[in-house]
């Protein structure tokens, strides 16, 4: 979005009083009747705004200033000076407009210069409207590989100028298209909508290997005990199988998950199970802690699923790195309980909180079904010793 003719009257009359006009080169061009000057920097403006003689200063943002823009990084330069924000139209607002749909129940993402989850949007939303940076090609080529290119994809280039094109298909159909870096698109189910589960993953769905893995009722009630946001940076310390990993990265669909591990079959998994459940946010981290987190940046929740006889050395790096953390530890034997509460005593984490898990799944034997035991697991939960 960026063409004069989308802006309010209130905005146009503003213009017309500018005595400077500042942006980005294809915004300034329509306004040469005075003085421009070409930047998008928040430092550079500041410092132009600093120097100049002139009094009416216009800045040109394109689209909606509250719909990722640059305006809020731009206000934090310019609290000096009294700023008055006029708002354009936004490309969702525009484009829903030009192909008669609705944008209300639409999840927003961006990839510019984001991590965003797509995927996870799209198994937990109908509707997405993505700014892509270009590349509709690529995108679509990603999503047909992970089972969306039936969803049907509405295209806006160049949204506003006399170059505006919009294209209506099947995201299988646009895995060659060439598209303008100024596009954005709605995706949008068609027909039965793509569904996962969350909590408590069969353990049939993983690749598994001859890692032992966390079965699903200890996973169900550890994400449960996790407490876990969108926006959570996550450790999984001993991840395995990766089947810890996979629910939280799916909880935590916004932030990212760190799995932690050191053996090569079980980091292979990992990887596997990482694509399998199409999770951008996970990534894998080589090596054994608490050396391999060292550089990791602060985690909000940290699980440890196996320390191989470094617990008190990673608790003491994990309060470190946020002496906030809330954390989840999950054990079997009785030594490792009474280690892991001697060491979070002694750390003076709070809130510890102790259960055991007893599951038990039924087994068809003739004509009845009879309770099978699984290793009954110790779920150790604490919070960082800061208020």
């Amino acid at each position: 979005m960026g063409n004069w003719k989308t802006l309010t009257m209130e905005a146009n009359e503003r213009i017309k009083q500018a005595e400077l006009f500042i942006g980005a080169k294809r915004l300034v061009e329509p306004f040469s009747y005075a003085p421009t000057v070409v930047s998008y920097q928040p430092e550079e403006i500041k410092e132009i705004i600093r120097i100049t003689e002139k009094q009416n200063i216009v800045i040109l943002m394109s689209g909606d200033t509250g719909f990722y823009s640059g305006t809020k990084k731009l206000l934090l330069h310019l609290k000096e000076w009294e700023v008055k924000i006029y708002p354009g139209i936004s490309s969702i607002s525009y484009l829903a407009a030009q192909v008669g749909i609705s944008w209300e129940d639409a999840k927003i993402l961006s990839l510019h210069g984001r991590e965003e989850s797509l995927e996870e949007a799209l198994f937990q939303y109908d509707k997405v409207f993505l700014l892509t940076a270009g590349k509709i090609d690529l995108l679509c080529q990603r999503l047909t590989l992970h089972g969306f290119g039936d969803y049907d994809i509405y295209i806006g280039e160049q949204l506003s100028y006399p170059e505006e094109r919009i294209t209506i298909a099947k995201v299988k159909e646009m895995q060659q298209f060439e598209s303008n870096p100024l596009a954005c698109c709605f995706l949008i189910a068609n027909g039965e909508k793509k569904r996962r589960a969350s909590f408590g993953i069969e353990d049939e769905l993983f690749i598994r290997g001859s890692v032992p893995i966390t079965k699903s009722e200890i996973r169900a009630v550890t994400m449960s005990k996790l407490s876990l946001r969108k926006t959570d940076i996550v450790y999984d310390i001993g991840a395995g199988t990766g089947s810890v990993s996979v629910e939280m990265a799916i909880a935590a669909s916004q932030g990212r998950v760190y799995a932690v591990e050191c053996q090569e079959e079980a980091q292979q998994l990992i990887e596997q199970n990482k694509e399998k459940f199409q999770l951008e946010n996970l990534e894998l981290v080589k090596g054994m802690a608490p050396d391999a987190i060292e550089f990791l940046p602060k985690p909000d929740v940290a699980f440890l699923g196996g320390t191989r006889g470094n617990m008190e050395k990673i608790l003491t790096v994990l309060q470190q790195k946020n002496p906030n953390i809330h954390l989840v530890i999950n054990a079997i034997t009785l030594e490792t309980v009474f280690q892991a509460l001697e060491i979070l005593k002694k750390l003076e984490f709070k809130n510890l909180e102790l259960v055991q898990v007893f599951p038990a799944r039924a087994k068809q034997v003739g004509t009845y079904h009879m309770m099978t035991a699984l290793n009954p697991v110790f779920l150790i939960t604490a919070d960082g010793a800061v208020d």
